[in-house]
C-alpha cells in the first residue's frame, strides 16, 4: 500500500512528477504551465508530508517518520528550484 501511494508522489525519480506533467500538457498547457504547476504541487506535497513526519514522530514511529521526512524535503526541494530532474 505504501509503494502504491508513495509512487504517484511528484518527487523527481518517481513517476508521479511526469505524469503529473504529461496530463497538463495533453489539456492544453504549454510545458512551462505544466512545470509551475508541478512546482507548485511540491510545495503543497511538501508542507504536507512534513506535517505527516511531525505526528509520525511524535508517535514514535522513527522510519515512518523518517520516510516521510526524506520526502518532504524532496518535494520542498524541487518546489523551490532547489533540485532538478534531468532532461
Amino acid at each position: 500500500m505504501f509503494l502504491c501511494t508513495a509512487s504517484l508522489l511528484p518527487i523527481p525519480g518517481i513517476d508521479g512528477g511526469p505524469i503529473l506533467e504529461c496530463s497538463l500538457v495533453d489539456h492544453a498547457k504549454t510545458l512551462q504551465e505544466a512545470d509551475e504547476a508541478v512546482k507548485h504541487v511540491n510545495q503543497y506535497f511538501g508542507g504536507g508530508l512534513g506535517i505527516a513526519c511531525g505526528v509520525a514522530l511524535k508517535k514514535r514511529s522513527w522510519l515512518l517518520g523518517a520516510i516521510l521526512g526524506l520526502f518532504a524535503v524532496m518535494a520542498l526541494a524541487v518546489g523551490f528550484c532547489l533540485l532538478k530532474e534531468q532532461e
